[in-house]
Order: C-alpha cells, then sequence, then structure tokens
C-alpha cells in the first residue's frame, strides 16, 4: 500500500492512501464545529443553504422528503462548475445520520455510499463526511477518478468550512481539537463485469 499526503488549504492536511482493491476511491473528511448538534446537523442536511457556499452555482430541492424535506426519499440537485449532483437521500436520522446516493451525475460516477455522520463531543458536533465513488469512464476511470477525488474533498471542505462560519461558531484561529481532516482513497482498475 503506498500513501501519500495532499495539501487542502493552510490548516488542513489530508491523507490518500491507494490500496489497490477495487477502482472506488473514498473521501472521508471529519472536522468538529463548535455548535450544538442539532443546529450543525440542521445546517448541512438543507440543501438551500449551500447556495452560500462560494463554489455552489446552483441548488434545488426536486422532490421533498417523507417527514421533512430533507428527509428519506428527498431528491436534490447541486450545480458548481465542475460538477452536478443529483442525489436521493435514503436515511435520515436527526440529528445523526444522512445517507445518500449520487442518482445522476455531471461527469458521470459510479456511486456506493455517501453519508454524513454526527456526534455531540466536548469541542462541538464533530461531522464525518464520507462517499465512495468512481469516474464511469470507457478512457479508464483510475486517473480521472484520482482527480475527481480530490475535486470533491476539496468541496466537502469548502462545505464544511462555510457551515461552521454561518453557525458562527468556529473559533478565530481553529486548532487541531476544533479542525480535521482525513481523506482516504482506494483506487485500482475498474472491473467493468
Amino acid at each position: 500500500m503506498r500513501e501519500s499526503h495532499l495539501a487542502i488549504d493552510d490548516e488542513c492536511g489530508a491523507t490518500a492512501r491507494i490500496d489497490g482493491v477495487n477502482a472506488m476511491y473514498t473521501v472521508e473528511l471529519e472536522r468538529t464545529i463548535t455548535a450544538p448538534i442539532g443546529e450543525v446537523f440542521d445546517w448541512l442536511t438543507d440543501i438551500t443553504n449551500y447556495s452560500v457556499v462560494s463554489i455552489v452555482r446552483r441548488v434545488n430541492l426536486i422532490r421533498p422528503g417523507d417527514v421533512h424535506s430533507a428527509g428519506a426519499g428527498a431528491v436534490r440537485e447541486v450545480r458548481t462548475r465542475l460538477l452536478t449532483l443529483t442525489e436521493q437521500i435514503i436515511e435520515y436520522r436527526r440529528p445523526t445520520l444522512l445517507r445518500y446516493r449520487i442518482i445522476r451525475s455531471r461527469p458521470r460516477l459510479r456511486h456506493e455510499d455517501g453519508y454524513l455522520a454526527f456526534d455531540q463531543t466536548p469541542a462541538g458536533t464533530r461531522v464525518r463526511w464520507h462517499t465512495r465513488f468512481e469516474v464511469a469512464s470507457p478512457l479508464g476511470s483510475g486517473p480521472l477518478t484520482a482527480a475527481m477525488g480530490l475535486v470533491i474533498a476539496t468541496g466537502f471542505h469548502i462545505v464544511l468550512r462555510t457551515a461552521a462560519d454561518e453557525l458562527g461558531r468556529l473559533p478565530a484561529h481553529p486548532g487541531p481539537d476544533h479542525d480535521q481532516y482525513r481523506q482516504r482513497s482506494t483506487l485500482a482498475p475498474w472491473d467493468p463485469s
């Protein structure tokens, strides 16, 4: 297994691991936001809040969920300059879990799993954002998937940073107890079968 280090910005680090088991790429970022779990969950699961994120061009709630607009069954679209994602919420457990799957995207992705998990800690709310995917390309998805992994990890970072700023509770100079990021990635040749 090879390990490499990527920098998302001056405050945070990310680690990429390539294990050669399959073609899927896993991005997982973790951040503690100094706000109550309910407020953090509500901000990050309400797609309309993403309209204040600098990289987001447009958001749209296509279909509301069963018990809440962001609940199970909800379909939402997020557009950036590099990506358009249509996600369906498959599990909604306020205030601890939102699980989704990407049902359409541009560029086209094969999506295995995605979730936001929330835990209350003494420092605030720890958010773990996880997704597993690969770029669907007949030209060899490996390099494209690795590049898209960095794009998605950067996007997650910006969304989490914006949520912390919008909630107005992030210290001016966060230390390691307040700002934790991890990126794990696994990449290997795609098996079309």
